[in-house]
């Protein structure tokens, strides 16, 4: 039998320029599906956000706002600034599972990134109303502008463990840095105050912009900016995957609360016992300071006065909850009642994931994070977003640390995806980061 010669098919040019053009349309498609969910008011210059009017951005009051966020002096113990957890040079994050506050003990939530923390729906004011069966508990805490935000973990006991009044004192020692505060406010004679200090650190927190990644770029209108694999990994982002139901705009983020675990699965159970760990390590090391400090102080890890002769750990173990949650503090775990929607931008160098920051690796955490989302969608004994205050601990907290519920929300349930849609998802989300 001959041999059979093979001849190639050239190529039609007709089908070539009709894949290519479906390819174009597809791409401008999803372009302007990207374009239309962003807030109006940011759809020019969309990821510079805008300053408020009480606070607008000035050089001088920038390089404050760094040296600030740079400084230790914001910390009881002068050895924590907010740049020891929000690093600028690790991605405004710290690599640790959970940061540490100044008891060198972790502060039970692993360190978001703050790039774009200016375009928070927040702190932009555009959450909407809360459901109704939340409207009580979002009067109880309500949204904070960025401004009141960058003093909350001055206040936190085991963050910075400080109050805004001892700062000031404190900055008011420094040399020189009243007249920095003059110059960069524009006004003489008001010197170092609370206020002040919130504006300084949101103005330079406005300057930490989103990366340059190639997702930036195409939102920006360059329609090449994304592989083809990346294009298609957005596809299913928007549509089987469903992540776009709460990562979307500017921010990547809804900027509302999720419950994103089952209150009986394993990351919620492991987190409790590692709150209830970390409050005894807490109580006893409050208790060796106290000790020091000649107890019998009032501390700020409990409201009650110890007796003479008691310890703070005394006091403690009297009224331990079972259930420690919130900044490691007490109340039922905000893992496994709710959440809010992170940021996903430069999610490729901001390892290790999730709030407990129990997964290194960006694929494992993905797969679990649907598998999770597909449990935790079904019916529960109790409604997302319920904590309690009865340990003393919780109760201590400033009210503006408390975790906003403006907004709690069911979650979608993402379908199972297959290699190909998974392999295109996590494409995508690469180009959410700088490529290297």
């Amino acid at each position: 039998m001959p041999p059979v010669l093979y001849i190639p098919r050239r190529p039609c040019r007709r089908c070539a320029r009709t894949r290519f053009m479906a390819k174009t349309l597809w791409t401008i498609a999803l372009l302007v599906a990207v374009t239309a969910t962003l807030p109006a008011q940011n759809r020019h210059g969309r990821f510079r956000p805008k300053a408020p009017d009480d606070n607008p951005i000035s050089a001088k009051k920038v390089e404050l706002g760094r040296f600030l966020f740079e400084s230790p002096l914001l910390s009881r113990n002068r050895k924590i600034a907010c740049a020891t957890c929000h690093d600028p040079a690790a991605a405004f994050a710290d690599g640790l599972p959970e940061s540490r506050g100044i008891f060198e003990t972790e502060v039970g939530r692993n360190s978001p990134t703050l790039w774009g923390v200016g375009l928070h729906p927040g702190f932009l004011g555009e959450l909407p109303n809360p459901p109704r069966d939340s409207r009580a508990r979002a009067k109880r805490a309500p949204i904070l502008s960025l401004e009141e935000r960058c003093l909350t973990p001055i206040e936190n006991p085991i963050e910075m463990g400080n109050s805004i009044s001892q700062v000031i004192r404190t900055l008011k020692a420094v040399d020189g840095l009243r007249q920095r505060f003059d110059e960069a406010f524009g006004k003489r004679g008001a010197g170092i105050n609370g206020d002040r200090i919130g504006k300084a650190i949101a103005a330079f927190l406005r300057t930490a912009e989103v990366p340059d990644a190639p997702y930036r770029s195409f939102v920006e209108g360059n329609a090449d900016a994304l592989k083809d694999a990346e294009l298609r990994g957005l596809q299913v982002f928007r549509t089987r995957g469903k992540c776009a139901k709460c990562h979307t705009g500017d921010y990547l983020s809804d900027g509302r609360i999720h419950r994103v675990t089952s209150l009986d699965g394993f990351r919620a159970q492991q987190g409790n016992r590692k709150q209830r760990g970390r409050l005894r390590e807490l109580a006893a090391k409050r208790a060796d300071q106290v000790k020091r400090d000649r107890g019998g102080r009032c501390d700020p890890l409990t409201p009650d006065k110890p007796k003479k002769g008691q310890s703070i750990v005394d006091v403690l173990a009297k009224r331990r909850q079972e259930r420690p949650g919130q900044y490691g503090m007490g109340g039922i775990s905000i893992q496994a009642r709710g959440v809010q929607t992170p940021t996903l931008w430069d999610i490729a160098n901001t390892a290790p994931y999730f709030r407990d920051g129990s997964v290194d690796d960006l694929e494992t955490c993905v797969r679990q994070h649907i598998a999770e989302l597909q449990v935790a969608g079904r019916p529960q004994s109790a409604g997302c977003g319920v904590t309690t205050t009865a340990n003393p601990a919780l109760a201590q907290i400033p009210r503006r640390l408390h975790p906003t519920y403006r907004s709690v929300t069911a979650i979608p349930k993402p379908r199972e995806l297959n290699e190909d849609e998974m392999s295109d998802l996590l494409a995508f989300l690469g180009s959410l980061s700088v490529r290297r």
